[in-house]
């Protein structure tokens, strides 16, 4: 666990590593932040995986829930997907990272304001 806390901010993160014998390697985090400007407060909640199947998962839950896509864009080597039940909206990310030759990707899902 990391923890970061100022007077305007608060950041916990954690992340989990799992390595089995027969499986690859899978690295997963889970962040909290709570923001405060003025009388303004916010909070934002991220999950990080770089599993392609709970991918998968995340993006059949949300269809399965009556989310709807309403906008997507690219930013630096992220695809962000914006999707919507109406009530609630959430962003959800797959990054591109290349590094020593290597390609690696992750997923994301952001909900919070």
């Amino acid at each position: 666990m990391q923890k970061e806390v100022d007077s305007a901010s608060s950041l916990f993160q954690y992340s989990n590593v799992s390595r089995l014998d027969d499986a690859p390697t899978t690295v997963r985090s889970l962040s909290l932040m709570d923001a405060t400007v003025g009388n303004i407060q916010g909070r934002m909640i991220s999950y990080r995986t770089y599993d392609k199947n709970e991918y998968r998962d995340i993006s059949s839950y949300l269809l399965a829930n009556n989310y709807h896509k309403t906008n997507e864009f690219a930013f630096d080597e992220a695809k962000h997907t914006l999707y919507s039940n109406g009530s609630r909206e959430l962003r959800l990310k797959v990054i591109t990272t290349i590094k020593d030759k290597r390609t690696f990707t992750a997923y994301e899902i952001e909900l919070g304001k």
